[in-house]
């Protein structure tokens, strides 16, 4: 019963913190002043999907390089994996009150929000 109550309330905040994505891609998409529960939200889905930094850095990196990309994305993925998951932790930590911590344009809120890909020209 823990474990369905625990992946009912992951299923939420991810539903919720995906929510507050925009459909305009050249828009801002980072919020400067977030409200406290998209912050736990936030929390709780970094601290699950985290991990997706490795394969979105390794997939950035060998589109721009490839080969070499691999190992470059692989640590690059490790230091974002890291920096998301702790940052997951203080948004919980925090109860949401201190509002962004380590999110901007180029390190938005959720992994789901970054640049998968590079553009080609």
């Amino acid at each position: 019963m823990k474990k369905l109550l625990a992946l009912a309330v992951l299923a939420l905040t991810a539903a919720a913190a995906m929510g507050e994505g925009t459909d305009k891609k050249e828009e801002l998409r980072y919020n400067p002043d977030p409200n406290p529960a998209f912050c736990i939200a936030r929390g709780f889905t970094n601290l699950a999907s985290g991990w997706l930094e490795i394969p979105r850095c390794i997939i950035y990196d060998n589109t721009e390089t490839p080969f070499l990309g691999w190992f470059t994305g692989l640590g690059s993925g490790i230091g974002l994996t890291v920096a998301r998951v702790l940052d997951g932790v203080y948004d919980i930590v925090s109860f949401g009150s201190s509002g962004a911590s380590l999110h901007s344009d180029k390190f938005p809120d959720l992994v789901f929000e970054a640049i998968w890909v590079p553009k080609t020209e």
